[in-house]
This record gives structure tokens, C-alpha cells and sequence, in this order.
């Protein structure tokens, strides 16, 4: 657990600190209050939600099926989601839930 503190301190020191000055220099943001971290928090998060998805959605509609469809007890995956469609309520409920 130390060595992990260091190596991470090391990683701050070496991307994140100006030598000269003794300043941060990137990866800073200061908050007057925890509700408006908190809220920063949650729309990183959102953002980063919605641009995973998206992506996820692009790669599904550029792929292709080959084979049978029918899974019998197999977990469904992404690869599969050209031929299982048609949930975007659902999914559109989850990604609420998730925000």
C-alpha cells in the first residue's frame, strides 16, 4: 500500500507539478463548496456515460452476424447486439438509473 502512495505521488509530481514554480499545473480544480464537486462530479460521469455508450453504439451498428442467433443458455455480448435489438426504453431507463 505505501509503494502504491509513492508510485502515485511520484506520477503527480512528474505530469502535474512546475519544477520552478512549486505550482500544479493541470489536473486542478478548486470548489467553494462539496454540493458543487459533487456536482462536477456527476456531469464528468454523465459525459463520460454517454460518450461510452455512444461508442458502444457505433461499433454494434457497424458490425455484421454470422451464424445462429439463438444463445440457448450463453450470455448475450456486445457482438450480439446487431440482431438483439429494440430495448432503447429500457436502456434509455437504465442510463438514468446509472446517472
Amino acid at each position: 500500500m505505501l509503494l502504491q502512495r509513492k508510485l502515485a505521488e511520484q506520477f503527480i509530481q512528474e505530469v502535474f507539478h512546475d519544477e520552478l514554480t512549486g505550482a500544479n499545473i493541470a489536473a486542478y480544480h478548486t470548489f467553494p463548496k462539496p454540493a458543487s464537486f459533487l456536482q462536477r462530479l456527476k456531469t464528468l460521469l454523465r459525459n463520460l456515460l454517454d460518450s461510452f455508450v455512444m461508442g458502444m453504439n457505433d461499433n454494434w451498428r457497424k458490425g455484421s452476424w454470422e451464424g445462429s442467433p439463438y444463445r440457448v443458455l450463453e450470455p448475450f455480448e456486445a457482438e450480439h447486439a446487431p440482431v438483439f435489438f429494440g430495448r432503447d426504453k429500457e436502456i434509455c431507463d437504465v442510463l438514468d438509473r446509472l446517472r
